[in-house]
């Protein structure tokens, strides 16, 4: 009686294809590269959540009309003062009245 050997040839090498040392490996590293990009992901997201916290506790010590702007530069991190950079106007086109319309 002939046994598995014989009677599936392709389907005991794939068998031993994906059980392999080879195989393993790249499933190991697979799951460790994995692993390291979710713990990077959390590293960030912890480390933005005490930011913002810590911006937050800032903002709770400010009063308004109280507060100088030193002091509130001085409590609040991460706080820069910058110009305030406004876009520039659309001109308003009304393209009905247009001559390009008209012709």
């Amino acid at each position: 009686m002939k046994g598995a050997k014989t009677h599936f040839p392709f389907f005991r090498w794939i068998v031993r294809v994906l059980t392999g040392r080879r195989t393993r490996g790249v499933c190991v590293d697979l799951l460790l590269l994995v692993l390291c990009y979710t713990a990077v992901a959390r590293l960030r997201s912890y480390f933005m959540a005490r930011k913002i916290q810590a911006v937050l506790r800032g903002l709770a010590e400010v009063r308004i009309d109280r507060t100088t702007e030193d002091q509130l530069l001085k409590s609040v991190p991460y706080l820069q003062r910058k110009g305030l950079v406004r876009p520039r106007p659309i001109a308003r086109v009304d393209w009905i009245e247009t001559e390009r319309t008209r012709r």
